[in-house]
């Protein structure tokens, strides 16, 4: 992994009119997460030092380890799309582990973001266990940005 996006980061963090919480947030999927080399190991701390969120994607997935969360510099965690899929108005197998997960998170101070929420008993269900942030086709359908709001200097909140 090259110091470019670290470097980016260092001058754009410079510039009067940008903070680091306006910086989107960097986000590496688990399975990529438990092969990181020492060199993207030290890019994601050099991020995280200018303060940098650094989310990890499809949390829950393939092989992971809840050792990932304390091992590295993550700010927050995005819920797999099949935990949600897979959540029920009844005792689930699902639920359980989105909510002990929802738990996890926030004891970890930790941000939250559900992903594929698709109907409106996913996203109660989900608000009911914790988790605060989600997003879906349920809130709408991906759109493009335009440059000239990339540009502006805005806050960008999904």
């Amino acid at each position: 992994m090259s110091d470019r996006p670290c470097s980016w980061c260092r001058w754009r963090t410079s510039q009067p009119s940008t903070t680091p919480r306006r910086l989107w947030p960097t986000k590496i999927t688990e399975t990529a997460a438990l092969s990181l080399t020492d060199s993207a190991l030290h890019a994601l701390e050099s991020l995280r030092a200018l303060g940098v969120s650094i989310h990890l994607d499809d949390f829950g997935t393939g092989y992971s380890s809840i050792s990932v969360l304390r091992d590295l510099p993550v700010t927050g965690v995005k819920l797999d799309i099949r935990f949600v899929h897979d959540l029920t108005t009844g005792p689930s197998m699902a639920n359980a582990l989105v909510n002990g997960l929802s738990g996890l998170v926030e004891d970890l101070h930790l941000t939250g973001i559900a992903k594929g929420i698709e109907t409106q008993m996913q996203a109660n269900i989900l608000r009911a266990q914790g988790w605060r942030l989600g997003q879906g086709y349920h809130f709408g359908r991906p759109a493009i940005l335009p440059v000239t709001d990339l540009c502006a200097g805005g806050d960008l909140i999904a």
